[in-house]
């Protein structure tokens, strides 16, 4: 039995410099076919949201291949903006009318950071982000990216300033095709009330 549990001793022993990899640097060991976990994360700063906005019931919510590529843009951006010490979230807003189908639909994807659920074209995130606040092209599925700062005040409260698009995905073929924008979309862009839309070009 020694030479045994020799043999183990070693293999525990060369598994320790690997499992330490996995630990300082998460993404390694994750699941990338589910969304990175930003819950309980508390950020003083510029914050980047991807919102996804989309429908049980939408056959272009439905194309093989969009939730893979949902997935993918969101480790994308999560990567490139804690590279530069902002702070990346997420919401999905599923318009159904019953909340068990856009659970059963958005579950698939992982955890988003907030969930925004039912009331079809009034549902608030549909309201703020395509038809009354930054209005645009309203149609299913839809990515929007927004940035905003938030900042810590004297009295341990915050306070948000206002929400700014960087850019908004209209149909599966454009969120799909997202490689040409993703890369080198995160840049120093400022932080100001005066201009409410950021263009890629600006952007680089």
């Amino acid at each position: 039995m020694r030479p045994l549990k020799r043999i183990i001793a070693m293999a525990v022993v060369a598994a320790i410099p690997l499992l330490t990899l996995f630990v300082a640097i998460p993404e390694l060991g994750a699941d990338r076919t589910k969304l990175p976990r930003n819950h309980g994360e508390r950020h003083v700063g510029r914050e980047w949201q991807v919102i996804f906005v989309a429908s049980s019931h939408c056959p272009a919510c439905n194309v093989p291949g969009l939730r893979q590529a949902v997935v993918d843009m969101i480790w994308e951006l999560d990567r490139q903006v804690r590279s530069i010490g902002d702070k990346p979230t997420t919401l999905a807003a599923v318009t159904d009318d019953r909340h068990e189908d856009a659970i059963g639909f958005i579950r698939d994807y992982g955890e988003f950071d907030e969930l925004h659920l039912g009331r079809n074209w009034l549902n608030q995130s549909v309201l703020k982000y395509m038809l009354r606040d930054h209005p645009g092209t309203g149609a299913t599925p839809s990515v929007l990216i927004v940035t905003r700062a938030v900042e810590l005040t004297g009295d341990g409260s915050f306070m948000v300033g206002p929400d700014s698009v960087v850019t908004r995905l209209v149909g599966p073929t454009a969120i799909t095709d997202y490689s040409a924008w993703i890369r080198g979309l995160i840049a120093e862009l400022p932080l100001s009330d005066e201009s409410d839309s950021v263009s890629l070009a600006e952007s680089r």
